[in-house]
C-alpha cells in the first residue's frame, strides 16, 4: 500500500521547467499587451483621419457659393438637399447638414428629418469659428465638424454646415460609408465644379 502511495503522488515540476513555463507566459503577455496597444494605435489613427476628413468637407461646404446664396434665399432646402447628397455620395462621409443660424436643417440624409433641429453643438460655429467634436445624433455616434457658412464675410454666419463620420472613431461601420477607397482619397481632394454660381 505504502508503495501506492507513492506512485499516485504527483511529480514536482523542475526548476527548468518552472523557468521555461515562465517565459512563456512572459511572452504570451507581452504579445497580448503589444495587440492590445496597436489595436489602440489603429483606432486612433482611424479617428484622426475621419476628423481630418469631415472638417475639409465642412469647410467646402461653407465656402461654397451656392450654399451662401441658397441660405440667403428663400427656400434654401430645395437647393441645399439635393447638392448635399451629391457631395455625401462625393466624399463618402455619411451626412451633410446645412442648417440655419438657430440650427434647422435644411438638409438631411433622412428627408423626414428636414426642419428638425440639429443635434449638436453649434454654438462655436455660429461665433464664426469651426467645430469638431464626436457626439449622438440622430446616425447614432458621430465625428462630425460644424463651420460656420457666411453671406457676408463682414456679418454674422448666415447658417452653419456640417459633416460626419458615423461610429464613435469615426471608422467604417458597414454600408455606403465603407467603401473600398483609402479615407482622404474623395473628401480631401474633393473641389465642386462651379459655373454661374451653380456647384456641383
Amino acid at each position: 500500500m505504502r508503495g501506492a502511495g507513492l506512485l499516485s503522488r504527483p511529480r514536482r515540476w523542475s526548476v527548468a521547467r518552472q523557468l521555461l513555463a515562465l517565459q512563456a507566459a512572459v511572452v504570451v503577455l507581452l504579445v497580448a499587451v503589444g495587440a492590445a496597444l496597436a489595436h489602440l494605435d489603429a483606432r486612433r489613427a482611424v479617428g484622426d483621419r475621419a476628423r481630418q476628413e469631415v472638417a475639409a468637407v465642412a469647410a467646402t461646404i461653407a465656402d461654397a457659393p451656392n450654399v451662401r446664396a441658397a441660405l440667403a434665399g428663400g427656400a434654401p432646402s430645395r437647393e441645399l438637399q439635393p447638392y448635399a447628397e451629391r457631395v455625401r455620395a462625393d466624399t463618402g462621409v455619411d451626412f451633410i447638414t446645412i442648417m440655419s443660424p438657430d440650427g434647422i436643417r435644411y438638409t438631411h440624409p433622412d428627408p423626414g428629418r428636414i426642419g428638425e433641429r440639429f443635434l449638436g453643438n453649434t454654438g462655436r460655429a455660429r461665433l464664426g469659428r469651426p467645430l469638431t467634436e464626436t457626439y449622438t445624433g440622430t446616425l447614432g455616434p458621430s465625428v462630425r465638424t460644424v463651420a460656420p457658412v457666411f453671406a457676408d464675410p463682414a456679418g454674422p454666419p448666415g447658417g452653419t454646415g456640417a459633416s460626419g463620420r458615423a461610429g464613435a472613431d469615426g471608422g467604417p461601420k458597414g454600408g455606403a460609408s465603407s467603401r473600398s477607397s483609402p479615407w482622404g482619397s474623395r473628401s480631401a481632394r474633393y473641389r465642386p465644379s462651379c459655373a454661374n454660381g451653380s456647384c456641383r
